[in-house]
């Protein structure tokens, strides 16, 4: 204001000579003088009347109001002192500054002066209106009009999408299926279970917690005998620990930069701060709900301000902005390729201190398909090495042949294959609970079909070499001189067999190998990587031109533009569409690198990590530019980066768009975000798929429409609803791979956003780089927790991930330069021109500074060069494959499948029993424990950091609580009574709950009457009870259950232990008490089935008992009275479990054609078994070659039909009418399309 150089001017111009006169004359001319000053400083000092002693207030002609004119007022003035034309009465406040305003007329004060809508025709003023989305308020609680995007109900703005009730729906529609689902979920403990094969499914679900818990980073040892599994404690140093690959260690070695450099990126608003004029129109900046002025303005300098000061200490600021970010953008341009080559000698030092897997082999190319013979390679090196190389008779340990794959009915097949392999070791070991294997499998029957499977597809040439081998060499140091005599000389490994072999360095552990992948050419993988990356983007801008831009111009705008924010309905749904879309774009990313056949595990990180740090950065910058635009439309008026900083209307516009910025990422981008990826990502997940499974396959209380429909949210659902495998329920709650590759982009993208900000004048930049140095605090010890106890492991080896890291640091650099090119131009340094070529002179400056980056960092640190450390020689490979549970051989499919199955092709020191045979996978780890230590391997299961153990508590509690309201209801129905009522000899009563096992009825009836539970026999019926059966199981429509109690002898309960112990069942046998009932025969040929031999003549004749043996092994049925064997009735019902059998059926009923059909079509072996004259009847081999399990008939029939060109003709018909049918496997993904794994074409073969 001017008051001061006025009150001076005055008694200056009064000390006259003639004092009363010139008084009158020097107020007047002192007041021209004044009106004089305040024309010149119009719209620059915030002057527009001049406060003369005794007078108040006047106001100049020049500077009185107009009409639709940004004006400004002495921020001592209450607007209500102001007077607006009759044209435009209504005084429309400034959102930026208080201190400035527009005459407006009533209609149009949410236009000039938006959130401020409502008239006061008294007061002339616009005033606040809370009413939502209304132009123009007629009063606090009517609207007149509303914004585009409202509309008006009842006095009310209403937006269009809620008025329509689309919103609303939408929320009561998922708020219903919730609650469903939640009451569901009680109301299925309450019943119990109901599944047919509840206990085989909970106990399968039960096994894949346990996977789930194994697939986790642990560290695994064979050799150790106190702890061949232990968890990585959370305090493991990462950086010189070999947790999970040297590609861990830098991305935590990496981290050590951002924490520092989070502190070093102090703001140009911190100089600003002590800038009096900058910090007081930042402090101006206030929202204002009273009509009067606020008090706080950068105006209280206007004695000594000038228009000439403003300019120039505004370019003087914009000039300190620039300058700062320069020296900031080289300083850290330095430090940054510091800390590049740090990281490329810390990988050095990394890969000298630890021995692995790939410090023992070599790569070598280029050999013919026709070599999968591994020890004959093996045997061709070692004789051509040792003409140039001194090597040990055995200084190749071996050689991993890399296989073509590309066929994926191929690749199905041998994955069912190594699959069975994976279980028979399963089963050996008992690693898992009985109860959860659905039906108990001939394994030796299997193996014969697996090996003549496997025989047949390396002897017919369908599995060949794509021209990569892995030569394993007994010791590093051997390798090192291999490497560096053929860096000399490459003809020390060409042969004539092998002319154009070549040999290349290893970094990377066998795990990394995608050995599927191999097949694939460079330029078939870049094709795919352009092409996944294409269709990515695509995607992308997609998802942006139909849902993110419509959403933000239709909804979005319509609340800022009408100065409210988001609120209700529709920002719930905006936050669940928006999480959608990210994580519709991340599952793109991922999908497009799974199907771009990379062969190696780095190059498929790098592919995510580049390609989801570019989506994400360019998402940002929609964020931000939306963000920009929504403060805009709320606060009103236009902001121009490319002006001069000389507006200060312009700079409360910026300082509301960086506390925007800050509100975006505080605590919501840095903070919240990652807890609930964890939350939405980890918990959700495995709550949701654990509660569907048991809806599903354990309490099945839904009707089956309604399950089929739940089934959809199961991934790895099977296709019924009666059992759910193991492989399936461990791939629906398997948790997702170690995110090194997402967790790299974070860093870029946060740091490439934080310097944009750096363009705008605001006190919240610094906030955000204070937060943004706790977060990488934060995020460090976040991604710890992440690594170690939420994601399942991976291996990260090499420094590909790192240097890709390191290059696209040239986002956050390009920002920062320009950040410094913008203020360049406030501040004048850079010529006037239109604005379009200031921001194509604006990506020039971020293209170049990137592009400097790049070069400097490929000069400096030179990441491509080779940096082949040398291992201990004292440690041979063997001694490290005796800690690793993974090896060159056990990675690689086609190679286990050899050690298995054709055993000649293997050296002999890698021959292993069949047993031993196991592909590697992770969570298999524990099938390479030895057997007398797998009960350490549970030992400290559950980690109180791991979500799962609480859960799983959470679960077990509430199940507890169910089943005990379940029961106190029924005790109360019942009324009160004796915990055991007494039994009587013909009928007793006994409570029990719907949870019990007939084991727990046992318990409950030898409490009563001291019955041992060996000697009763529990009835339904006629029917035997088991101990496992649940009665739940046994109550369909009422809560009684009558059973029959029958008291067996001393003996026989003795007998019955025995056999249940597992005492030698033949011995036991001697005894004729044993031989004669059938009770215990019963028992004894469940579980071994050839004991049927030592039965009575009468039970060898009965049909329960032969049954029994039978199912359990076909070649029991010779043993069965001849009676049996001729029986047409119970032969059928035989040769429908095991067709096998029909080898031990009589000579008239194998040569029976219903009979042998019948049998084929349980197992198509049984046709070796029937009667010749029937194999050599044409019409009957016809018949067979034409059903739909008939395709490998041929081979069993006479040698003259087996040349019969009809004949031969039919059976290539059903080869080929068969061969692209699908038949989803109890352990294959749905939708895989394969044949059958017992070589049947039909797709109901009943191995299956």
């Amino acid at each position: 204001m001017l008051r001061v150089p006025l009150l001076w001017l005055v008694p200056t111009l009064a000390s006259g000579k003639h004092g009363k006169v010139w008084r009158k004359d020097a107020i007047e001319s002192a007041t021209a003088e004044a009106v004089k000053m305040v024309d010149k400083l119009q719209g620059a000092c915030g002057v527009s009347a001049v406060d003369l002693p005794g007078s108040g207030f006047v106001e100049p002609e020049s500077m009185s109001a107009r009409c639709w004119v940004e004006q400004y007022t002495n921020c001592s003035m209450s607007y209500t002192q102001i007077s607006c034309p009759d044209e435009c009465p209504m005084v429309a406040p400034s959102p930026n500054f208080p201190c400035i305003f527009n005459c407006v007329t009533p209609e149009e004060c949410a236009e000039y002066s938006p959130g401020n809508a409502r008239p006061d025709l008294n007061g002339k003023i616009c005033e606040p209106c809370d009413l939502l989305g209304c132009r123009y308020c007629e009063s606090r609680t009517k609207c007149r009009t509303c914004f585009k995007g409202f509309v008006l109900e009842n006095d009310q703005c209403i937006f269009f999408l809620d008025s329509n009730g689309i919103s609303a729906a939408v929320m009561q529609t998922l708020l219903i299926i919730i609650v469903g689902l939640v009451l569901t979920v009680l109301v299925c403990y309450l019943r119990g279970k109901k599944s047919p094969h509840a206990e085989e499914n909970l106990q399968n679900m039960i096994n894949a917690r346990r996977h789930r818990r194994l697939c986790k980073l642990h560290r695994w040892d064979r050799t150790s005998d106190k702890a061949p599994r232990m968890w990585r404690d959370l305090s493991v140093s990462m950086m010189t620990d070999d947790v999970s690959g040297v590609g861990v260690a830098l991305y935590y070695k990496r981290t050590q930069l951002y924490k520092p450099a989070g502190l070093r990126q102090y703001l140009p608003t911190e100089e600003a701060a002590n800038d009096e004029l900058v910090s007081s129109m930042l402090e101006a900046f206030r929202e204002s709900l009273t009509a009067p002025a606020v008090l706080y303005s950068p105006l209280v300098n206007c004695p000594s301000f000038t228009p000439e000061l403003e300019v120039a200490t505004l370019q003087k600021f914009a000039s300190n902005s620039f300058w700062t970010l320069c020296v900031l953008f080289w300083a850290l341009f330095v430090i940054s390729l510091q800390q590049g080559r740090s990281c490329l000698n810390f990988f050095i030092e990394f890969d000298e201190m630890n021995v692995d897997s790939s410090d023992y082999a070599l790569l070598l190319t280029g050999l013919p398909s026709s070599m999968t013979h591994e020890k004959q390679l093996k045997d061709m090196l070692q004789r051509q090495l040792s003409k140039h190389v001194k090597l040990e008779d055995n200084a190749i340990h071996g050689v991993s042949i890399a296989y073509d794959l590309s066929d994926f009915t191929l690749r199905s097949e041998i994955e069912d294959i190594l699959a069975n392999i994976t279980r028979r070791k399963e089963e050996e070991l008992g690693a898992f609970d009985n109860q959860g294997e659905a039906v108990k499998m001939d394994w030796e029957r299997q193996k014969a079909i697996d090996k003549a499977k496997a025989e047949a597809w390396f002897n017919e040439g369908k599995l060949t070499s794509v021209g990569r081998a892995f030569v394993v060499f007994s010791k590093a140091s051997t390798r090192d001189e291999v490497l560096t005599a053929y860096s000399k000389d490459a003809k020390v490994i060409q042969m004539p067999e092998l002319p154009d072999v070549a040999l290349e360095s290893v970094d990377f552990d066998p795990v990394s190998v995608f050995w599927e992948n191999q097949q694939n050419s460079e330029e078939h993988v870049i094709r795919a990587s352009v092409k996944g990356a294409l269709k990515v983007v695509l995607f992308f801008l997609t998802v942006n031109a139909l849902i993110i831009i419509p959403y933000n111009v239709f909804v979005v705008g319509a609340f800022m533009s009408s100065g409210a924010n988001l609120a209700g309905p529709s920002q719930t749904m905006a936050g669940l569409l928006l999480g959608i879309v990210n994580q519709q774009i991340s599952a793109q990313v991922y999908n497009q690198a799974y199907f771009a056949g990379f062969k190696k595990k780095d190059r498929f990180d790098t592919f995510i990590f580049v390609l989801n740090t570019v989506v994400q950065f360019f998402n940002t910058w929609i964020s931000l530019g939306v963000t920009a635009w929504a403060v805009i439309g709320k606060e009103g008026g236009r902001m121009s980066l490319f002006q001069p900083l000389a507006d200060a209307g312009n700079i409360g516009l910026e300082a509301a768009i960086g506390d925007a910025f800050y509100a975006m990422h505080v605590p919501g981008v840095l903070y919240v975000n990652y807890i609930m990826g964890l939350v939405m990502g980890g918990v959700v997940p495995f709550t949701q798929h654990t509660l569907v499974g048991k809806i599903i396959y354990v309490w099945r209380s839904l009707p089956d429409c309604l399950l089929y429909a739940l089934k959809i949210i199961l991934p790895w659902s099977p296709d019924d609803l009666d059992r759910y495998p193991r492989f399936n329920a461990e791939k629906a709650i398997e948790a997702p791979e170690m995110g090194v590759a997402w967790d790299y982009s974070a860093f870029i993208v946060h740091m490439a956003t934080a310097f944009l900000v750096t363009a705008v004048v605001s006190a919240s930049v610094w906030k955000l780089f204070l937060a943004l140095t706790c977060w990488c605090v934060f995020f460090h010890v976040w991604s710890r927790f992440m690594h170690l106890r939420v994601q399942t492991a991976s291996s990260f080896n090499g420094h590909m991930l790192d240097t890709a890291a390191w290059l696209l640091w040239s986002l956050p650099m390009g920002c920062l330069a320009g950040s410094a090119f913008v203020w360049a131009v406030r501040a004048q340094m850079v010529p006037e021109m239109p604005l379009y070529f200031h921001i194509i002179l604006l990506v020039l400056v971020m293209i170049l500074a990137g592009a400097l980056w790049v070069l400097s960092y490929y000069l400096v640190v030179r990441p491509d060069r080779r940096c082949d450390a040398r291992a201990s020689q004292s440690e041979t490979v063997e001694e490290v494959m005796q800690h690793q549970v993974f090896s060159w051989y056990n990675c690689n499919p086609a190679y286990v499948l050899k050690q298995a199955y054709l055993k000649d092709h293997v050296p002999e020191s890698h021959l292993v029993s069949d047993s031993e045979a196991i592909l590697y996978r992770r969570g298999k780890e524990y099938l390479f424990i030895p057997g007398d230590k797998q009960h350490k391997i549970t030992e400290r299961f559950q980690d109180m950091w791991e979500f799962e153990t609480h859960l799983e508590w959470l679960f077990e509690q509430l199940g507890n609580i169910t089943v005990s309201r379940s029961a106190s209801r029924r005790d109360l129905e019942k009324g009160p009574q004796e915990k055991y009522a007494p039994l009587r000899t013909e009928e007793a009563y006994l409570p029990a709950e719907p949870s019990w096992s007939i084991r727990d009825v046992r318990e409950a009836i030898c409490e009563a009457t001291a019955i041992p539970p060996s000697q009763q026999r529990l009835l339904m019926g006629c029917e035997a009870l088991n101990d496992g059966i649940q009665l739940d199981s046994l109550c369909v429509d009422s809560d009684e259950l009558s059973l029959t109690l029958v008291r067996r002898s001393l003996d026989q309960a003795k007998l019955l232990e025995a056999v249940a112990s597992g005492e030698k069942l033949a011995a036991l046998l001697e005894a004729p008490e044993a031989r004669s009932d059938k009770e215990v025969m019963m028992a004894v040929v469940q579980k071994d089935g050839l004991l049927l031999r030592f039965a009575q003549d009468s039970l060898k004749a009965d049909e329960d008992v032969v049954f029994e043996a039978v199912r359990q092994n076909r070649v029991a049925m010779r043993f069965a009275a001849e009676s049996l064997r001729a029986e047409m009735t119970f032969v059928a019902r035989v040769v429908r479990q095991q067709g096998q059998a029909l080898q031990f059926a009589s000579e008239q009923l194998r040569r029976d054609p219903g009979l042998v059909r019948l049998a084929a079509e349980a197992d198509f072996l049984a046709l070796k078994f029937a009667d010749p004259v029937l194999l050599a009847d044409k019409h009957f081999m016809r018949e067979i070659l034409q059903s739909r399990h008939g395709c490998h008939a041929l081979q069993f029939a006479a040698p003259a039909l087996q040349r019969d060109k009809e004949l031969q003709a039919l059976q290539r018909a059903g080869a080929k009418h068969w061969q692209h049918s699908t038949m989803p496997l109890p352990d294959q993904k749905k939708g895989d399309a394969h044949r059958c794994r017992f070589g049947c074409c039909h797709m109901e073969c009943l191995q299956c």
